[in-house]
């Protein structure tokens, strides 16, 4: 008997179930091989998002947080299937602020998509659509992460066509609202190029500093930005920030090595949000 299992999410191996019989026993000289999948996770780290741009906010950066983990199938060394997954936290926003993902690379016509969302206190996700916009690589997540607060938001991808390691995708999460003409608000961390939907009148007004036409987008003066990525931080790296009692306190002062950080251009204090 051989069994498969053709997608990887319930992993039973019974998706396709075959057995042969044969007389004699041993007419089979050599049975191919049945490759195993492997599962793989990694905790990317935290986005932070401040929702005032492009004016001052408090720095406080807890706006919007969201956890981004990254998990790889790999069958016979190489990669069958991604899953996204980004977790949001109770937030303190006044404004209502969508969250999307947007990949650095296209999703093949010949993968398979799957969106999914997991409500706080729930055990088990639920299969949902979300919104894409294949000109940009952007899957728009929801309009208002204060309506299930808490909630984990996944994408994943089959491949059709199994892809090495090396060429698997990355997601890179970023806020918006809708503004007029079919164009939008958006909030990317430091440097990080927006959609093509992006209304671009907010550009250099107020406190932002950005020149769309030196690639220049969403930075100020000083030492606070208006977003960041924590690389590998988790829940207990941010609860600082996550903690009612420091709303509109600036992040400088509740991390003691963050101004060090930012005043070095990043050489030092590197782990500044590790306690």
């Amino acid at each position: 008997m051989i069994s498969f299992e053709d997608y990887v999410s319930d992993q039973n191996f019974s998706d396709v179930v075959i057995t042969t019989k044969t007389n004699p026993v041993d007419a089979f000289v050599e049975v191919p091989p049945a490759y195993p999948i492997t599962k793989a996770t990694t905790l990317k780290g935290i986005y932070a998002f401040e929702d005032m741009w492009p004016s001052v906010g408090d720095y406080d950066m807890n706006d919007v947080m969201t956890k981004y983990s990254f998990t790889k199938y790999i069958q016979n060394e190489k990669v069958v299937a991604e899953a996204f997954t980004f977790k949001t936290f109770e937030n303190y926003a006044k404004l209502d602020n969508g969250l999307a993902v947007r990949f650095d690379k296209a999703i093949a016509a010949t993968d398979t998509v799957r969106c999914f969302l997991k409500k706080e206190g729930e055990t088990d996700s639920v299969e949902v659509n979300f919104t894409y916009e294949a000109s940009d690589n952007v899957f728009l997540l929801t309009n208002n992460v204060k309506t299930y607060m808490g909630a984990e938001y996944t994408i994943a991808i089959s491949h059709a066509t199994p892809i090495e390691e090396s060429e698997v995708n990355e997601a890179r999460p970023f806020l918006w609202r809708a503004t007029t003409d079919n164009l939008r608000w958006e909030m990317h961390i430091a440097h990080e190029k927006p959609s093509s939907y992006v209304d671009t009148s907010f550009f250099g007004t107020e406190d932002d500093q950005s020149i769309p036409a030196s690639g220049i987008f969403y930075v100020r003066s000083g030492i606070y930005p208006f977003a960041f990525f924590l690389a590998g931080a988790d829940e207990t790296d941010v609860a600082p920030l996550l903690d009612p009692n420091n709303e509109s306190t600036p992040i400088s002062s509740l991390y003691p090595r963050y101004a060090n950080w930012v005043t070095s251009n990043g050489a030092s204090d590197t782990d500044w949000y590790k306690k």
